[in-house]
C-alpha cells in the first residue's frame, strides 16, 4: 500500500486496496470474534459440569453425614444391648436363685414357645403335671419376680400367656454375646497351644 518513488495511483486502484485491506481486517475481527464465542460457550459448559459436580459433592457430603449419624446412634445401640444384656445377666442370676422349681420350668416353657405361641393355663399345667391353680400362682410369682409374662384373653373365659418379645430378644442376645465370648476364648486357647 505504500508507494514507491515515482508510482501514482489512481482514486479507484486505491479504494480496491482499502476495501481488501478492510475485509481482511474484518475477516480476522469475526475470526477473532467467533473465537472468543467458541471459547465463552467452552468456559459456560464447563461452568455447568462444575455446578453439577458441586451439587454432587454436596449431596455426597449430606450422605456421608448421614452414615456418619446413623453409625453413631449404631455404636450408641451396640452400646445399649450390652447394657441391656449385662442387666438382664445379672438380673437373671438374681432371679435364676429366686425362681422355685414350678416357676423355673415354666419360665423355661414360656421361653423356649414360639414367637406366636400362646400357651393357656390348662395346657400349660398338662405340660408341668399340676393343677391350673398352680399355674395361676407361677404366674404370679413370675410377675411379682418382674419376669414379663404377658396374657391374652382368647376367649372370654380362656387366657393364653407368654413372654414379653423384648425379654426374649435380650435373653437371646446375652446367650449369643456369652456363646461368642466362650467360642473366643476356645479359640484363643487353641492358637495358644
Amino acid at each position: 500500500m505504500f508507494l514507491k518513488k515515482g508510482e501514482t495511483l489512481s482514486i479507484t486502484n486505491m479504494q480496491s486496496q482499502l476495501k481488501l485491506a478492510f475485509n481482511k481486517v474484518k475477516q480476522e475481527i469475526d475470526d477473532h470474534r467467533q473465537s472468543i464465542n467458541e471459547n465463552t460457550n467452552e468456559i459456560q459448559t464447563n461452568h455447568e459440569y462444575l455446578n453439577a459436580i458441586d451439587a454432587k459433592v454436596d449431596r455426597l457430603s449430606q450422605k456421608m453425614e448421614e452414615f456418619a449419624l446413623l453409625l453413631r446412634q449404631l455404636t450408641q445401640s451396640e452400646s445399649l444391648k450390652q447394657i441391656a444384656s449385662a442387666q438382664y445377666t445379672l438380673r437373671s442370676q438374681l432371679l435364676h436363685q429366686q425362681l422355685t422349681e414350678t416357676e423355673y420350668n415354666l419360665l423355661s416353657l414360656l421361653f423356649n414357645a414360639n414367637q406366636n405361641d400362646y400357651m393357656t393355663y390348662a395346657f400349660i399345667a398338662a405340660e408341668l403335671e399340676i393343677s391350673e391353680q398352680d399355674v395361676v400362682e407361677t404366674v404370679n410369682g413370675l410377675l411379682s419376680k418382674g419376669i414379663p409374662v404377658l396374657k391374652k384373653f382368647v376367649t372370654p373365659e380362656l387366657i393364653a400367656v407368654y413372654l414379653s418379645p423384648e425379654f426374649k430378644m435380650q435373653r437371646d442376645y446375652a446367650f449369643s454375646q456369652q456363646h461368642f465370648s466362650t467360642l473366643r476364648n476356645q479359640v484363643s486357647l487353641q492358637s495358644f497351644f
